[in-house]
């Protein structure tokens, strides 16, 4: 139980978020763009003949899939550049 005599703890705050928009692209952008390189790379693991069977219609099914989700982005990412609100697409991938 508190003691009535002692005041309240005073509350922590939360301290605002100090970078600059560029530092906070910096800090975010590099890591998440390396996790995709390697995502991909991990991807082509799944080309090793002796473990996988991959038809030649599944091939362009994935790299569609891959191309459409990058032209996407490629244009989320113009139009941040050009100063307009990047429209959401939404794609999913199935064999």
């Amino acid at each position: 139980m508190a003691d009535p005599k002692k005041p309240a703890p005073a509350t922590a705050t939360v301290a605002a978020d100090t970078k600059t928009p560029a530092q906070r692209t910096a800090t975010v952008l590099v890591p998440r763009v390396n996790n995709v390189l390697d995502a991909l790379r991990v991807l082509g693991n799944c080309a090793n003949p002796t473990s996988y069977e991959i038809k030649a219609d599944a091939v362009a099914k994935i790299f569609g899939a891959i191309e459409g989700e990058v032209a996407g982005l490629k244009a989320k990412f113009k139009d941040a550049a050009d100063g307009k609100t990047p429209t959401q697409i939404k794609t999913g991938f199935a064999l």
